[in-house]
């Protein structure tokens, strides 16, 4: 008799191929965001000030955790290692939103129909509490993950 293949458990794992190309797409977007973040100073865009070089530590560290996370992900890749992955990735995106906001690289003066500054500091506490609850989510995800309880009994 045929061993019968057991069937996957949940779409996380049914999907498995089609998250590894994500994972490589995300590592070339990720690369290309470097050379935007190393490069938008030069472009001339008058809201974006010399103080942006300040913050570009921040992004840049951000986009490699990202690369360094999605080519772990491509080799090694269950549910508990991919919570794990967000987690790191949303603290990093946590710390940039932090430092853009206390630094705030822009200068919207020139554009007084609108208070472009007061709706970028409110999109930045936006994302600076949806990275607070990302990271909360994805600690509380791993502590209490069943199968890795499991494991360590």
């Amino acid at each position: 008799m045929a061993k019968k293949e057991k069937a996957p458990r949940d779409k996380f794992e049914m999907n498995k191929g089609n998250r590894k190309v994500g994972y490589a797409v995300a590592v070339l977007v990720n690369a290309v965001m470097i050379w935007v973040a190393d490069s938008i100073t030069s472009w001339g865009i008058p809201f974006i000030t010399d103080s942006f070089t300040a913050v570009q530590w921040a992004f840049n560290l951000s986009f490699l955790a990202a690369i360094i996370g999605n080519l772990l992900l491509i080799l090694h890749d269950p549910k508990w290692f991919h919570g794990f992955v967000r987690l790191v990735m949303n603290s990093f995106g946590f710390v940039v939103a932090l430092t853009v906001f206390f630094i705030f690289p822009f200068d919207f003066s020139a554009y007084t129909s609108f208070n472009w500054a007061g709706l970028a500091k409110i999109l930045l506490v936006i994302g600076l509490v949806g990275s607070a609850i990302g990271i909360v989510v994805e600690a509380l995800s791993l502590i209490l993950r069943k199968d890795l309880r499991e494991a360590k009994e």
